[in-house]
C-alpha cells in the first residue's frame, strides 16, 4: 500500500537532477592492467555501485564507470560508483565485496568466487560459480560446470542446469530448468518452494523432504504431504541425483508451478545496469575532450568532494529499493522511477 505521505512524481523529480549532477561532477575510472592467458592469479573486486564483469578476447583488465578506483593490493580494485570492468575469458574473478547489482558474464574459461554480494546478481555463460554470502536474488544462466553457493538470502533460478548444483541455507524460492538432467547431481536446502523442471522420461534418485506437498509428476510418480520421499533409478547412472529439503513445497517434472514468492524483478536489475552504460560512454568521451592532449585523464582523487554525487545517487537507489521492500511502492512505480534514472 502506498503511504499517504509519499509522492512519486516529487522524487522522480529529484532523482533526475540527482543524476544530472552526479554525471556533471564525479570523476571518471579509467584503469587498465595486463593479463597473462594462463594467469591463476584472481581479480579481486570491492564496488559500492552497479557493477557488471565481462569476458572478452583480451589479454588486459579493464575497469571503466563513474567514480573512483584504487588499488588495495596487486590485482584488487576497490571502486566507489558504477563500473564495467572486462577481463579475459579465463580469468578468475572473486566478488570480495559488492553492495549493489552485479553482473558477471562471458567467463567461459573462467569462474566466479563470491565473497558478499548485498543485491541482486547475475552470474551467466561461466565455466563455475562458487561461494557464500548473497543477500539478494540470484540468477545464474549457461554455467558449464558447477554451482555451489551458500547462504543465499532470495530466490535463485539457474537455467540450465550444469553437473552439479548445490545450494544451502537458501531462504527463498528455487527454481531450477533441468532439460538434460542424466547423471547430474542438485542439492538444495532451502526454507522456501523447490521446483526442478525436467523431461517426462527423466528418473530421479536421491531424497526429498518437505515441510510442504512434495510432488514429482514422473513415472515414479509421487505426492505426499509434510513428508520425506526416497526415490530409486533403474538405471542410477543415467539418473538424475537429488538431496531437497524444503521449507514449503518442492515440485520435479515436466510442468512446473509458478512460484507465487517474488523477489525484486530483474528487470530493476537491467535498469541499474543501463543507468550507466548508457551514460558512461559520453562521460568518457567528454573527460577525454577536456583532458590535456599531453597526458591521459586520470581518475580523480578520493575525497569527500569528488564523492559527494555519487554517495547521493547510491542513497536515491537504496531509496527506491527499501520503499520497494517495504510494500510502499509497487513495482511498476519502481520501474518508472529507475526509468527517470536513465533519462
Amino acid at each position: 500500500m502506498t503511504l499517504p505521505d509519499f509522492d512519486a512524481e516529487a522524487l522522480e523529480k529529484s532523482i533526475r537532477q540527482t543524476l544530472q549532477n552526479a554525471l556533471a561532477n564525479a570523476p571518471f575510472i579509467r584503469e587498465e592492467i595486463p593479463w597473462e592467458e594462463d594467469d591463476t592469479e584472481p581479480l579481486t573486486l570491492k564496488a559500492t555501485g552497479p557493477l557488471a564483469v565481462q569476458g572478452a578476447e583480451t589479454s588486459t583488465v579493464r575497469v571503466r564507470g563513474l567514480g573512483t578506483a584504487r588499488h588495495d593490493r596487486p590485482r584488487a580494485f576497490h571502486i566507489n560508483g558504477l563500473a564495467q570492468v572486462r577481463v579475459p575469458r579465463s580469468a578468475h574473478v572473486t566478488l570480495e565485496h559488492i553492495s549493489g547489482p552485479a553482473h558477471v558474464g562471458g567467463l567461459s574459461r573462467g569462474q566466479v568466487q563470491i565473497g558478499e554480494i548485498r543485491g541482486p546478481i547475475k552470474v551467466s555463460g561461466t565455466q563455475a560459480c562458487v561461494g557464500d554470502r548473497v543477500h539478494g536474488p540470484a540468477d545464474f544462466k549457461d554455467i558449464t560446470e558447477r554451482i555451489e553457493i551458500k547462504n543465499i538470502r532470495g530466490a535463485v533460478f539457474i537455467a540450465p542446469c550444469p553437473p552439479l548444483v548445490r545450494l544451502e541455507d537458501v531462504r527463498g524460492a528455487v527454481r531450477l530448468k533441468c532439460l538434460n538432467p542424466a547423471g547430474k547431481r542438485i542439492v538444495v536446502h532451502s526454507t522456501r518452494s523447490v521446483v526442478i523442471e525436467v523431461p517426462p522420461n527423466t528418473e530421479i534418485q536421491g531424497t526429498i523432504r518437505s515441510v510442504g506437498q512434495v510432488q514429482v509428476d514422473l513415472a515414479q510418480a509421487a505426492t505426499r504431504q509434510d513428508a520425506e520421499v526416497h526415490l530409486s533409478a533403474k538405471d542410477p547412472a543415467r539418473a538424475l541425483t537429488v538431496e531437497i529439503t524444503a521449507g514449503k513445497q518442492v515440485y520435479i517434472g515436466p510442468n512446473p508451478p509458478e512460484i507465487s514468492e517474488s523477489a525484486i524483478g530483474w528487470e530493476l536489475l537491467e535498469k541499474f545496469l543501463n543507468l550507466w552504460r548508457g551514460q558512461a560512454p559520453r562521460t568518457e568521451q567528454a573527460a577525454a575532450a577536456s583532458a590535456p592532449s599531453s597526458s591521459p585523464p586520470q581518475a580523480a582523487p578520493s575525497t569527500d568532494e569528488a564523492s559527494t554525487p555519487e554517495e547521493t545517487l547510491r542513497q536515491a537507489r537504496q531509496r527506491i529499493l527499501r520503499l520497494l521492500a517495504e510494500g510502499k511502492i509497487s513495482l511498476a512505480e519502481a520501474e518508472r522511477l529507475l526509468d527517470a534514472l536513465e533519462t
